[in-house]
């Protein structure tokens, strides 16, 4: 009973592990940036270049992206995950001079750029700095 015990514990080990890779290592999300380009009419635009073995992209994406308050300010703008290892993707990170990832690019809605970070950034950062970047996005 006691070696079925400890099969049984390790079994459900392996299946937690497993499924938080799994989690983890979804393909970074490809949408399609000069297509939004071209809808933009008003909306100031948030290109974030990421892959899909990035840690600091998986960790912007869950801790600050997908953040209650982020969405809400994120409301105002388009925003577009662009998978910087696809060929679209890369064509685009040449063109904004993206050499890391994550890279987040502000752009006007004409496509103009104003703003480039690249790293992670926490919430607490993002949010103010967002304000700031979206009254420069506007004009």
């Amino acid at each position: 009973m006691k070696g079925m015990t400890r099969w049984l514990l390790f079994g459900l080990a392996v299946v937690a592990i497993v499924g938080a890779m799994t989690r983890r290592s979804s393909a970074w999300e490809n949408q399609d940036l000069q297509a939004t380009l071209t809808a933009a009419k008003t909306k100031p635009i948030l290109a974030v270049f990421g892959t899909s073995w990035c840690h600091y992209c998986k960790q912007l994406d869950e801790e600050t992206l997908s953040d209650s308050d982020v969405k809400a300010a994120l409301q105002n703008w388009e925003v577009v995950k662009v998978d910087a290892e696809s060929t679209e993707g890369r064509k685009m990170a040449e063109k904004y001079g993206v050499s890391g990832f994550p890279t987040l690019v502000f752009l006007k809605p004409n496509g103009d750029v104003v703003q480039a970070a690249s790293g992670f950034v926490p919430k607490e950062v993002f949010l103010p700095a967002l304000g700031k970047i979206y009254t420069k996005a506007k004009h």
